[in-house]
């Protein structure tokens, strides 16, 4: 048996039949695919855990290589792994569906999270995968499955108009998401990660083996539903009488008084009929009352889902 010392972080590579120890990591990372054996954990603080956990014992006689010293994270990646793997008093240990084709078992833990999902993490038809420390990417108009792995990364996805996974592994981890007209099918297995959706996507949870995960849908702008400013409509008063229509933000409004919905994003419809000079009122005829719309009633909150013509040179480049 053979033993190395590291330091900082390790991905591992082995590719014999025999085990690989490895001792006192502070994070493990292990992906789909990852490990074509058995893996056993022992004496971990915390475990997420989205693969399916063995109810017998896995026993790992052999062992041919111990990696030890002073190890912050430990990853492997698909097929790094040919034998079995035994992880010994890690402080967090985050093992993503499919990460074993064997058993795995979980000895000894202070906590575990576990929630086992009948959907896989498909790295292989992934379209992007940040794997490691304080990663970054952004990527527009993606069809495929997303996901991080690691800690401290970050995500920015835009222009999303399919329907895709996404998962989030590890810790402190930040995803960012616009688009239109889509869902995001959210994977949590980690702690303290964030994830923030724009208005326009929805979001469900697949599996969800998480602590302390922020999940944020920002509100639809007031720019989407108000459909004239008034300043916009002063700048077609000209000269003379006119009749102006614009809206402005109620914020002090927290329902909508036309349609009754509990809404933070109501607007204020008003009227101005008055003698203009030069785009600016000098005389008042009548102020019409208010009407109110909100971002469930109003017609210009949903923008068109056709892509614009930026747009569309944007994503042929």
């Amino acid at each position: 048996m053979s033993s190395q010392s590291y330091s900082g972080d390790v991905t591992i590579d082995s590719h014999t039949d025999d085990a690989v120890n490895v001792v006192s990591p502070e994070n493990v990372h292990l992906v789909g695919g990852g490990v074509d054996g058995d893996i056993k954990i022992v004496d971990p603080e915390y475990v997420f855990l989205a693969a399916e956990e063995n109810t017998e014992s896995v026993n790992i006689d052999t062992v041919g290589e111990t990696i030890e010293g002073s190890i912050e994270d430990i990853y492997t990646e698909p097929e790094s792994v040919t034998g079995d793997l035994r992880i010994e008093s890690a402080t967090d240990v985050f093992v993503e569906p499919g990460a074993a084709t064997g058993a795995i078992e979980v000895t000894g833990h202070e906590q575990l999270f576990a929630d086992i999902g009948e959907r896989s993490f498909g790295r292989e038809n992934a379209s992007t995968v940040l794997t490691g420390w304080e990663r970054s990417a952004t990527v527009t108009d993606p069809t495929a499955t997303l996901g991080i792995t690691g800690g401290r990364c970050q995500l920015s996805v835009e222009q999303l108009r399919t329907d895709i996974d996404v998962f989030v592994t590890g810790w402190k981890n930040s995803v960012e998401i616009t688009g239109r007209d889509c869902t995001v099918t959210l994977h949590l297995l980690g702690s303290h990660n964030a994830v923030t959706v724009g208005p326009y996507v929805s979001v469900t949870r697949g599996i969800d083996a998480s602590l302390e995960t922020t999940l944020t849908t920002e509100d639809i702008p007031y720019t989407d539903i108000i459909e004239t400013t008034k300043d916009e409509a002063l700048d077609t008063a000209g000269f003379g009488r006119r009749k102006l229509v614009y809206q402005t933000a109620a914020p002090e409004e927290d329902y909508c008084p036309s349609c009754g919905a509990s809404s933070n994003r109501v607007i204020e419809r008003k009227q101005l009929d008055a003698f203009f000079l030069f785009g600016r009122p000098v005389y008042t005829f009548e102020r019409g009352e208010s009407a109110y719309e909100c971002d469930e009633c109003s017609m210009n909150a949903h923008p068109e889902v056709t892509l614009s013509e930026e747009e569309r040179k944007e994503l042929l480049r």
